[in-house]
């Protein structure tokens, strides 16, 4: 008996964690201020860099030439071995329009040096 006790327990919070269709929607959220954006970096012979370097990210919305949507710059930006980490939107919030469209590319400006090719983003689930 007692089984069936913890069964009928389970099945009534179940039911209540995932109400049925005739429960209304979540109101829908919109996308993240921020963005992690992680990268390596290396010289011209694959060494990796460290220190500070001036970072400019910029999104486009084409692969080549297009419009800017949104740039930020962050300088002074930490690098150790190559790897940093940046928060785009961090210093100019993202707003909604800039992922209104069908394409978005980000473009990142290392020193005053243009990294090519712009790398397209791509959704993922958030919480």
């Amino acid at each position: 008996m007692r089984d069936r006790i913890i069964w009928a327990c389970f099945g009534v919070a179940a039911l209540l964690a995932c109400p049925g269709p005739a429960a209304r929607p979540a109101a829908a959220q919109g996308a993240p201020a921020r963005v992690n954006f992680q990268g390596r970096l290396t010289d011209s012979s694959n060494n990796p860099l460290s220190g500070s370097h001036n970072l400019v990210f910029q999104i486009f919305d084409a692969a080549t030439g297009g419009n800017v949507l949104w740039n930020e710059t962050q300088p002074a930006l930490p690098v150790a071995n190559g790897v940093f980490a940046a928060q785009l939107g961090a210093f100019a919030p993202l707003q909604g329009t800039v992922f209104s469209g069908t394409t978005a590319y980000l473009q990142v400006t290392v020193d005053g040096i243009v990294m090519n090719p712009r790398t397209q983003f791509v959704a993922s689930p958030y919480a």
